[in-house]
């Protein structure tokens, strides 16, 4: 069996470009990791006065570790949504619950948690 090209690969031919390629990815992920580095543990700050990555507070009601709405849900992880078939947030993974928690706190900061944000610090 041979192996086969595909046809980015077919259409690339310069290794000028091809070191241009590998630059920009390399400075895309450092960028990503920062900001990994530098949210990651102010959420993980936030899940742990939410509750279990499972939780359900029927006052809200609020679903998961991050304590999310339906209206938080479909605003920032309606492709989670879709993955989990319409299921709410505490039967996510905690990956995808942090992952939805990012594109939150990239768009809004961290004012969807007020009062735990501000008992992490973060407000």
């Amino acid at each position: 069996m041979s192996p086969r090209t595909l046809a980015v690969e077919r259409r690339t031919v310069g290794i000028g470009y091809l070191r241009w390629l590998r630059d920009l990815w390399v400075t895309r992920d450092n960028r990503w990791v920062r900001r990994y580095n530098r949210t990651a543990p102010k959420l993980l700050c936030i899940h742990s006065h939410e509750g279990a990555w499972n939780a359900y507070n029927p006052a809200g009601p609020y679903y998961g570790g991050l304590q999310m709405d339906s209206s938080f849900m479909w605003a920032y992880g309606a492709d989670k949504l879709a993955k989990y078939g319409g299921r709410d947030a505490r039967y996510w993974t905690a990956r995808d619950q942090l992952a939805v928690g990012f594109r939150a706190v990239r768009a809004r900061g961290f004012t969807p948690w007020p009062n735990t944000a501000r008992a992490c610090g973060l407000l």
